[in-house]
């Protein structure tokens, strides 16, 4: 008996020695990976410019925009459609409202130029989105549709989102790419910080450029498909609104013909500054965040599981 009892206390020391040691090597493993990014350059100025960005953004907690929105095509690519607009965003925590209004120009081979208006209202209030096109024209019918959540695609028109100050993505995303490749920071006259990736799989070479001053807020962003051939360039420009925080007003991106680098198009925001507010709650209207439906409203209400079990049946 005793025999035994010293043989499973051999044992449980013996188990507690080998826990003992890989919990070991796990803590030294750990402290090592924490070290080497506390101290690798490249690591500390992403940190860096990713904090700047954190605290520039949590600096804002509401706001009215008005922007203008305009895309223009130019030399082989002269007779794609070109686009106009004018749109309002009202902004509260988890709760946004859209309103666009877009006019597309289109060239066809004859030389005939066509127009189409559109008028657009969306609105998201964490819970429910609704979206509803506009006739141009005071007759017509309203077309609405109301999800769960808003489509994928709805950034384009939710300049908080497109600039990256909802989301992960857009102005404020420097998290590390998964593509294979090779990442460089540094930092250039004290000024600004300069990101470049070189993805080797691909052989794409993207540049980032963050404005210390402007709460670490990128500047430019270049995209090249080869090393010096340059595939588009994006330009921001900020200004300091109330509460602090550097707000994107300007976002300019062009676009290069990677053979002799000709432009092919041109993207441009500007933000209303004057018609703006920011960290203004009394500027947002109450019934905002909510659609009104009238009698010449036609609804697709995709929450009801009876409609998506009608669509699905149609599309058999």
């Amino acid at each position: 008996m005793k025999a035994s009892q010293n043989i499973l206390a051999k044992k449980t020391v013996l188990l507690l020695i080998v826990v003992g040691v890989a919990a070991l090597f796990v803590i030294i493993g750990f402290s090592y990976r924490s070290w080497r990014a506390a101290t690798d350059p490249n690591e500390v100025l992403r940190r860096t410019v990713a904090e700047g960005i954190q605290d520039n953004v949590s600096k804002l907690s509401c706001a009215v925009l008005v922007w203008n929105s305009e895309r223009k095509s130019f030399g082989p690519w002269s007779n794609k459609p070109e686009t106009a607009g004018n749109h309002q965003l009202w902004w509260n925590n988890n709760k946004i409202a859209i309103l666009c209004k877009e006019n597309t120009t289109i060239y066809d081979p004859n030389g005939q130029v066509l127009s189409n208006q559109k008028t657009t209202f969306m609105t998201y209030d964490g819970k429910k989105f609704q979206v509803a096109e506009i006739p141009a024209r005071s007759v017509g019918k309203v077309e609405m549709v109301i999800s769960k959540k808003p489509p994928h695609n709805w950034c384009e028109n939710n300049y908080m989102q497109k600039v990256g100050w909802q989301g992960n993505g857009g102005l404020i995303n420097v998290s590390k790419g998964n593509e294979p490749g090779v990442e460089q920071w540094r930092t250039e006259e004290g000024k600004v910080i300069k990101r470049t990736f070189h993805n080797t799989r691909t052989g794409q070479v993207g540049v980032w450029t963050y404005d210390i001053e402007k709460a670490h807020g990128l500047i430019t962003y270049e995209s090249y498909c080869k090393v010096n051939i340059l595939q588009s360039r994006t330009t921001i420009q900020y200004k300091q609104v109330s509460g602090g925080a550097w707000f994107p007003i300007s976002v300019i991106t062009a676009g290069y013909n990677i053979q002799n680098g000709e432009l092919l198009y041109r993207n441009k925001i500007d933000v209303d500054v004057n018609k703006s507010a920011f960290n203004n709650p009394s500027a947002i209207p109450e019934d905002v965040f909510k659609i009104e439906i009238g009698p010449n409203t036609e609804i697709i209400d995709l929450t009801s599981l009876k409609t998506r079990l009608r669509m699905r049946l149609n599309d058999f």
